[in-house]
């Protein structure tokens, strides 16, 4: 202005100028050798090429406006509803109060301090967060207001609940942590890698969020028209894929209670799943790796495609849903099915087993809570087997063994949960084979080592036990063997 302020009006912030005539006048010679505050200063702006620095004892009032300058704030304060624009603001300690804006051209770097709430982030300007505390309600970009060119990147620090990525946003974490209650908008673009973002985190029609790693909370909501793909990374439970939405899963670790809802798109390459993968009615779910827990329930008109993978128990294919399995070597209680073109539904007390497309076991059975009502078993190559005997002595990947397949466990090896061989060898020597171990028509030698609970053995398979530990509720069944000279077995045999 005229008397040497400089000024910042935005629709952004509500401001409305219709008809305001612009005069041109001279404005006050200013120097532009850099100022230290270190006191309460009367100071109203910071105009071209003007660099400050906020130090111990220095105060900056409400409504400062920065354009095309630098401030340093080293300690002190600024006040609520500062401005920038154009300028390089580099915040390390002290304190910013609320309704900060940065727009077009402005950089501004937080490695410390605390910057207060309402805190936005508009066109044509980049934030850096590598440290401090950011106050809730973060804007990245501005609802109804087209943008460009915005860029967010956090590394470290704490930045509090409510942020929202707007279109003509990038946002990426890769440390720190965002609070709960992350919006996703269209035309925004949120990339994961590290850190921890808090729960309810919504992706909505016309973003697309990236997450390859890092720890996501509870109650994670893909919407319609959203993308997520997701590589990595861990997320609390309740993971909800929307009507209209597509995740493709190609890693990470999921907690309890997966939903897929209707006319979602669910593509998983990879990754571990808890307990409770529900395929609700018109969804589609296209398996082709990956480890599940128990309870994996297909609703009728649900659509799940299966061609690798592992899974627990209480595998539920309900009438009605369109299930299909596609690999080879199918077997119903040990011996060939006659016709495998018609729907298959499995009945009381029966085993099916057989290699999916990947390669990986599979057992099947109503003693384990099993429930296949229609399933189409479609016959397909499957992956070729490498039959030279392994030995595992770190944590292993390793998910099944397959016919003529020999493994043996040994110190430091570890095999997760629900581990499956079909007409294979396992020797536990010693290390650990996980929960949920299942095996037909296969030989198991336990002499050291533990295995835990829930181990089943199906037909055709004997388990020679002579030392280690096998956990409770180890089961039999109908054609096995089981030979116990030494060790250990839990309760419930």
């Amino acid at each position: 202005l005229e008397d040497g302020s400089p000024f910042v009006f935005s629709t952004i912030k509500s401001d409305r100028l219709d008809g305001v005539n612009l005069f041109e006048t001279s404005t006050p010679t200013f120097s532009t050798t850099a100022q230290v505050i270190n006191t309460a200063s009367t100071l109203r702006g910071a105009r071209v090429g003007q660099t400050l620095t906020v130090q111990s004892g220095g105060e900056l009032g409400d409504n400062f406006t920065s354009v095309n300058a630098t401030l340093n704030v080293e300690a002190g304060s600024v006040g609520d509803v500062f401005e920038v624009v154009g300028s390089e603001i580099n915040i390390s300690g002290g304190a910013v109060g609320s309704n900060f804006s940065a727009y077009t051209g402005s950089t501004v770097n937080i490695s410390g301090g605390t910057v207060g709430s309402d805190f936005g982030v508009f066109d044509g300007s980049t934030v850096n967060i590598s440290g401090g505390t950011v106050g809730f309600r973060f804007d990245a970009g501005a609802e109804d207001v087209p943008s460009t060119n915005i860029e967010v990147n956090i590394s470290g620090g704490e930045v509090g609940s409510n942020f929202n990525a707007f279109g003509g946003s990038t946002v990426n974490i890769s440390g720190g942590e965002v609070g709960s209650f992350f919006d996703a908008f269209s035309g925004s673009t949120v990339n994961i890698s590290g850190g921890a973002v808090g729960s309810n985190f919504s992706a909505y029609t016309g973003s697309t969020v990236n997450i390859s790693g890092g720890d996501v909370g509870n109650d994670f909501s893909a919407n319609n028209g959203s993308t997520v793909d997701i590589s990595g990374g861990t997320f609390g439970g309740s993971f909800d894929a929307n009507s209209g939405s597509t995740v493709d899963i190609s890693g990470g670790t999921f907690s309890d209670f997966f939903f897929a809802r209707s006319d979602s798109t669910v593509n998983i390459t990879e990754g571990t799943f808890g307990n409770s993968f529900i395929a609700l009615v018109d969804s589609t779910v296209n398996i082709s790796g990956g480890t599940f827990g128990n309870d994996f329930d297909a609703f009728s008109d649900s659509t799940v495609n299966i061609s690798g993978g592992t899974f627990g128990n209480a595998f539920d294919a309900r009438s009605g849903s369109a299930v299909s399995i596609s690999g080879g070597e199918f077997l119903l209680n040990g011996s060939t099915i006659n016709d495998i073109t018609s729907p298959f539904t499995l009945g009381n007390g029966d085993v099916l087993t057989g290699t999916l497309e990947d390669g990986s076991s599979f057992i099947f059975s109503t003693v384990n809570s099993d429930s296949l009502n229609g399933v189409n078993l479609i016959e397909m190559p499957t992956a070729t087997l490498d039959t030279t005997p392994q030995i595992i002595n770190t944590a292993s990947t390793l998910r099944s063994l397959g016919t003529g397949q020999t493994l043996t466990v040994q110190p430091g090896g570890t095999l997760g949960n629900n581990f499956t061989a079909v007409g294979a060898t396992l020797n536990v020597e010693s290390g650990s084979v996980g929960s949920n171990a299942e095996v037909a028509n296969s030989e198991v030698n336990v002499s050291g080592g533990t295995v835990g609970s829930d181990f089943d053995a199906f037909s055709g398979s004997t388990i020679n036990v002579s030392g280690g530990q096998i956990g409770n509720a180890f089961e039999a069944f109908d054609g096995s063997t089981v030979n116990i000279s030494g060790g250990t077995v839990g309760v419930d045999f």
